[in-house]
């Protein structure tokens, strides 16, 4: 089985990305990319990557983010942390990522996965 696939099937069974790339004993970018190539291909939706993220957590980052007020991805970490709901800043940072596309019709998938890669590998 491709890496990729593998990393694929760890997510359906329930594993975050941090946990992810743990057990397969690689970086978190790495997980990102092999995920992104797979929505690519049609495998897995970004939905899939989305609701990775426990929907108590996703619940904490909504009311935050939903504020008019902008936050660096630290602040919201710190500010979920205050209210006993710990997040990774990977998990955080694609969560963030997948909720700034959500609405987007104009994108076809190659523009969001070539959007997506840079921005998992912090170019833009």
């Amino acid at each position: 089985m491709a890496r990729k696939d593998e990393a694929a099937e760890l997510l359906i069974e329930g594993y975050s990305i941090p946990e992810i790339a743990y057990k397969m004993g690689i970086s978190t970018i790495s997980v990102k990319l092999y995920l992104c190539t797979v929505v690519g291909e049609g495998k897995i939706r970004r939905s899939d990557i989305f609701f990775s993220v426990s929907s108590n957590k996703r619940k904490a980052i909504e009311e935050i983010v939903g504020n008019s007020q902008k936050y660096q991805t630290w602040e919201i970490q710190k500010i979920l942390k205050e209210k006993g709901c710990e997040i990774s800043k990977e998990e955080l940072d694609v969560f963030l990522l997948i909720v700034s596309f959500g609405g987007s019709t104009k994108l076809n998938i190659c523009q969001f996965l070539s959007i997506i890669t840079l921005k998992l590998m912090n170019v833009v």
